[in-house]
């Protein structure tokens, strides 16, 4: 009994439940077995006290850690959520991407496009520029050339009319 009585002095001073538990069942036990009844009692209950502050603890701890548990999977639902929120905006940021990218692409090629049609629309007012301006050149010069010949003719005929009086005269 003396070192049981001890063992529990230092169970309360380390504050070991588990301890101080097994010496005051020990003890009501060991006083049971002498017939001191009364004293047994007293430890007895000490016992139950103790037995039901180890459960109580034991409660306690299994508790925190359910706590602890809940907490970490509410933070990987939360993390797992966020994620995929994430996932759905880099998702959509790429879609504007592309979809910004197509209308860059559709519009630069309408823009070529367009540009190679006018370009070549004024190549061809150029060319029938040109070529109303040759027509024109080769109209003035076909009309001159008439106009030459005509005189020529002329001119043949006055000679030949005049040479034909003086032949006469």
């Amino acid at each position: 009994l003396k070192y049981l009585k001890r063992s529990l002095l230092l169970a309360y001073e380390t504050e070991n439940i588990g301890l101080a538990s097994f010496a005051f069942n020990t003890i009501s036990n060991t006083f049971e077995e002498q017939g001191r009844y009364d004293s047994a009692l007293v430890y007895y209950k000490s016992f139950n006290n103790f037995s039901d502050s180890l459960d109580e603890a034991k409660y306690n701890e299994r508790i925190a850690e359910l706590e602890v548990q809940f907490r970490t999977e509410e933070n990987e639902k939360e993390l797992a959520q966020k994620e995929a929120e994430l996932t759905q905006e880099q998702l959509k940021v790429k879609r504007r991407s592309w979809t910004t990218g197509i209308f860059g692409l559709l519009f630069f090629s309408i823009s070529f496009i367009s540009i190679l049609f006018i370009r070549q629309q004024k190549i061809k007012r150029e060319n029938l520029i040109k070529e109303k301006d040759l027509k024109l050149k080769l109209a003035s010069a076909e009309l001159e050339n008439k106009i030459h010949q005509e005189k020529e003719r002329i001119s043949r005929d006055l000679h030949d009319n005049v040479g034909s009086q003086i032949t006469n005269l």
